[in-house]
C-alpha cells in the first residue's frame, strides 16, 4: 500500500502526508525495506523485487529500477552508507547447509 509520512509530536506519531505510488506499479505491493539515502526514500517492494525512490524535500517520484538478484532474496537492509544488501539462502551448499544465508550487495541507480 501507500507510505505515509508522519510527523513526531512527543511519544505520538501523527501522518502528515502520503507518498503515491507511481501509475507502473502494482496497487498491491508490501514493502520489503524503507531506506533513506541523502535526500531521497527509497522504498524496496515485492513483485518485483523494485526499488521506488521519492525525493524527500518535494515527496516527488523519482523512479523506479527492477532490482537483478539471485532467486531467493527475501530480506532486506540497508548499510551506514545507504547501501542496500538482500539475503537469501546460500547456493552450491549441500542439504546439511540449507540454513545458511547469503548476503550480497545490491546497486541501486541514483535516480
Amino acid at each position: 500500500g501507500s507510505i505515509f509520512q508522519f510527523r513526531r509530536a512527543g511519544a505520538n506519531l501523527r501522518p502528515v502526508a502520503e507518498l503515491q505510488l507511481p501509475p507502473s506499479a502494482p496497487q498491491e505491493v508490501e514493502w520489503l525495506l524503507l531506506s533513506v539515502r541523502g535526500d531521497e526514500l527509497v522504498g524496496i517492494a515485492s513483485p518485483g523485487p523494485v526499488a521506488i525512490t521519492w525525493s524527500l524535500a518535494t515527496g516527488q517520484h523519482l523512479g523506479a529500477q527492477r532490482l537483478q538478484t539471485p532467486d531467493g532474496f527475501s530480506s532486506w537492509c540497508a548499510g551506514g552508507g545507504g547501501e542496500l544488501y538482500g539475503m537469501g539462502p546460500a547456493r552450491g551448499l549441500d542439504a546439511a547447509d540449507r540454513h545458511t544465508w547469503g548476503l550480497s550487495s545490491v546497486p541501486v541507480l541514483s535516480m
